[in-house]
């Protein structure tokens, strides 16, 4: 299965240029009232706690130039797809027999998590078979991975692109599983809707970096949803927000629905929610630990 391309572009933020004191509450827009950070429970205290020690650590291992420059770290994930690309394709038309183990190892699956593999959850998040595929989620982490390195820290990056690429595809093959109940009983409810579809869904793989990639444009809609966003082709500038609010819409209108079955939509929705969340319960308590926001 290939995850629907992310045909979402936005401008590059300023975010090099908001780093010092308190010159990112003037870039992006967050509520008036101070958080209320005394009712934090002990645990979350602890998870976060950790998430600024692995913030600090991975800080201090990496190389001044990944500080400098937020753009490297973003190439080296381009890099890695982009080699897993032309690999897959290489396979595909000169050496058929090493298809199996991208299959088995490189792809999520229902079949490969009941044997075991679940490594795939997250080794399939830099595969790609189609090269538009590859343009279009690579055009997106090119245009919110600088924002979530400059804004957070490499660490968040990482956390976001590995729980988004989790997330994503633990969603889709959730979904593939309530397939499955529905090619048996062929009707099955879902959010109190009858899906009238099921032969149209089947089990299939999932694979690209979708998920992690709108976990990233998440952060950003969250982080400033004002900001204005364009929809690929159309040269025509959105809100943040509201293009998040049309695309989680649209996704979860054709998944209950049976539209567009070979793309992931419940997948996208997993990818989102994952980067809303990750936002609302650690980014903006991280961005005022870090003396951000």
């Amino acid at each position: 299965m290939f995850l629907a391309s992310f045909r979402i572009v936005a401008a590059r933020p300023s975010a090099r240029q908001s780093h010092r004191g308190e010159a990112l509450s003037r870039c992006f827009f967050h509520s008036k009232q101070p958080l209320n950070l005394g009712s934090r429970t002990k645990n979350n205290n602890l998870i976060l706690r950790r998430i600024i020690r692995f913030q600090r650590r991975f800080y201090r291992s990496s190389p001044p130039s990944l500080h400098k420059n937020p753009n490297i770290l973003p190439y080296t994930f381009i890099g890695i797809c982009c080699a897993g690309c032309a690999f897959s394709n290489y396979a595909k038309r000169y050496e058929p027999g090493f298809l199996e183990p991208i299959y088995r190892h490189a792809v999520c699956s229902l079949r490969n998590l009941r044997e075991g593999r679940y490594y795939t959850l997250l080794t399939s998040s830099f595969t790609h078979f189609e090269p538009t595929h590859l343009f279009m989620n690579m055009l997106g982490l090119l245009s919110f991975g600088p924002f979530v390195v400059s804004v957070f820290g490499p660490g968040a990056f990482l956390v976001l692109w590995i729980g988004g690429s989790l997330v994503c595809d633990t969603a889709t093959l959730y979904w593939d599983w309530l397939a499955e109940r529905a090619s048996q009983a062929r009707v099955v409810k879902v959010w109190g809707q009858i899906l009238r579809r099921p032969e149209a869904i089947v089990e299939r793989r999932s694979l690209g970096a979708s998920g992690s990639v709108l976990g990233m444009f998440a952060v950003y809609a969250c982080a400033s949803p004002n900001s204005m966003v364009t929809l690929f082709p159309l040269p025509v500038p959105i809100k943040a927000w509201i293009v998040v609010g049309l695309f989680a819409g649209g996704s979860a209108y054709c998944a209950v629905n049976g539209l567009f079955p070979s793309i992931g939509h419940m997948g996208h929705l997993g990818g989102m929610a994952f980067g809303a969340g990750w936002y609302y319960t650690q980014g903006r308590r991280l961005l005022r630990r870090l003396g951000r926001f």
